[in-house]
């Protein structure tokens, strides 16, 4: 076999088909439940499922059938259902104007761009799909911190109602979980005030979440 190579590069040739390329491809800014955010490039005509599946990779989620991603829509004054072009500097003011309700969960089956209306930018939220009755039902450690990240987010948003003393000693074992065992040299006074736990998080809740923290050895 002769392989014949030219010596010349064809830079315009190439750009048409980076701009074309470019132009049949849409940006999906997916919301990761640690607050980071991740943004994927994929083709105008892909499916929920391709999201879905770069997400989970992403992720290294070997779980995958207990999440998925939702996207925020509103109705117009004739009922039409219109999907938000939402940017990410924009996402806490979305926990006030939007309920539940608001909220609609991306069809894996279906394209991406049949489900939401907009031009070549959509926002997507990462979130627990299918909650299950035990956590030990889940095999992967990092599936329940997944779930753990769900039910902290939920406390705070305030769309997880839970009594106080529930919610400091809940608070109490995320400190545990993310600074490991109490000590009094690690610990300084006002520590807990670096996190949220709640939305009326004051000086009592987190003398209370401290004590918690120390308990939990």
């Amino acid at each position: 076999m002769t392989l014949k190579f030219s010596g010349t590069y064809n830079v315009e040739a190439a750009e048409q088909v980076d701009r074309s390329s470019y132009q049949n491809s849409i940006t999906c800014n997916v919301w990761l439940l640690d607050s980071t955010a991740v943004a994927f490039r994929v083709d105008r005509g892909c499916s929920g499922q391709t999201l879905l599946d770069l997400t989970f990779d992403f992720l290294e989620l070997l779980e995958k059938d207990f999440f998925g991603l939702v996207y925020t829509f509103h109705q117009t004054t004739e009922g039409n259902l219109i999907v938000s072009s939402i940017g990410p500097d924009i996402f806490p003011l979305l926990l006030n104007l939007f309920s539940n309700r608001w909220h609609k969960w991306l069809d894996p089956t279906r394209k991406i761009r049949k489900q939401c209306k907009g031009e070549a930018n959509f926002t997507f939220w990462f979130r627990v799909k299918f909650y299950v009755p035990d956590p030990v039902w889940l095999q992967e450690e990092y599936t329940r911190y997944q779930f753990f990240l769900q039910i902290r987010k939920d406390i705070l948003d305030g769309r997880l109602p839970v009594p106080k003393s529930i919610a400091t000693q809940l608070a109490g074992l995320a400190l545990q979980s993310e600074l490991g065992d109490y000590t009094a040299e690690e610990c300084r006074p006002g520590y807990v005030n670096q996190f949220r736990f709640v939305q009326n998080q004051n000086a009592d809740f987190e003398a209370q979440a401290s004590e918690w923290h120390r308990k939990s050895r």
